[in-house]
């Protein structure tokens, strides 16, 4: 922490995220309860920031789900977004970036494995979408909406 100077939204923020993901994953909830007392936004935001740390393991495409990588390329179109290319892969899936044909603005495409599409998951990553499209932070992505792709 910074002495002598107040730190900025964005600075408290990454510095409450580190300083958690120091500590093993039991404690992390009571540490950030703790430091976020007077700003709930902010400790919803960290709160789900460290659960998407949490549930992501980076993969290499090799070692991902093919589906996926089969059904969605470049140039795939699914609804109004047009596939770019892979940003990453994680413990839940794979997201690309494409483009909003309407709006002519970037977006990201998230989509489950196929190993983890089940009705449990499923509902994770609705509330995951659900939490996160409640929220107004720039560290957190804006959700659009959300579906099904393909004959899953």
């Amino acid at each position: 922490m910074r002495h002598g100077t107040s730190l900025t939204g964005d600075e408290k923020l990454r510095e409450i995220y580190e300083e958690a993901l120091k500590r093993p994953a039991a404690e992390r909830v009571a540490f950030v309860a703790d430091r976020t007392t007077a700003d709930p936004d902010l400790r919803r935001v960290i709160e789900l920031m460290l659960a998407q740390s949490d549930a992501t393991v980076v993969r290499s495409e090799a070692t991902h789900d093919r589906r996926i990588y089969d059904d969605v390329r470049t140039g795939t179109i699914i609804g109004a977004y047009c596939v770019e290319e892979v940003l990453g892969a994680g413990g839940m899936g794979v997201v690309f970036r494409a483009k909003d044909q309407r709006l002519g603005r970037a977006v990201a495409i998230k989509f489950l494995a196929d190993s983890l599409v089940d009705r449990d998951a499923s509902r994770r990553f609705q509330d995951e979408a659900r939490l996160a499209s409640g929220l107004n932070h720039p560290h957190i992505v804006t959700v659009f909406e959300t579906g099904t792709f393909g004959p899953y």
